[in-house]
């Protein structure tokens, strides 16, 4: 994968993840993905984007090897996901994979965050904020062709 941009303790990739297996069948992406919000007392809760809760074993991430749990998904098929609220992120993706299921891969960009930063960002986490899983949909759409 190649870097597109470091953004503070994030780097954006940008990853073609092809939607068929070796021995030729079609496969779905196979992951599963979360919406994260954070609520401040006093103000109203904000989205902070659409990321990759679990990969599915023997989906086409999984095949890859590319994508990881807590990847943040910044485009797909081309379709900006940041900047919508979590519940339009998540519409965006699911047209994006009925898209997807007639071409032979995927076009991702991702957000991942930069593991060697991960200890510090939890040493300063604030204790009145919280980190709230919203809009979780733990199946994608059927993907024309793809198995069960």
């Amino acid at each position: 994968p190649q870097p597109l941009q470091p953004t503070s303790s994030r780097t954006r990739l940008s990853l073609d993840i092809p939607l068929v297996a070796p021995d030729g069948r079609p496969v779905g992406l196979g992951i599963s993905v979360k919406g994260k919000s954070m609520s401040i007392r006093g103000e109203p809760r904000r989205d902070y984007g659409i990321f990759i809760k679990s990969i599915l074993k023997g989906g086409a991430a999984d095949l890859d090897g590319r994508l990881r749990a807590d990847d943040q998904l910044i485009t797909a098929d081309g379709q900006n996901l940041k900047g919508l609220t979590n519940k339009e992120a998540m519409q965006s993706l699911k047209q994006a994979l009925e898209r997807a299921g007639k071409m032979p891969s995927l076009s991702l960009v991702v957000s991942r965050k930069d593991s060697l930063n991960m200890s510090a960002e939890r040493r300063t986490a604030k204790p009145y904020s919280s980190f709230k899983d919203s809009n979780q949909v733990e199946n994608e759409p059927s993907l024309p062709g793809s198995r069960p």
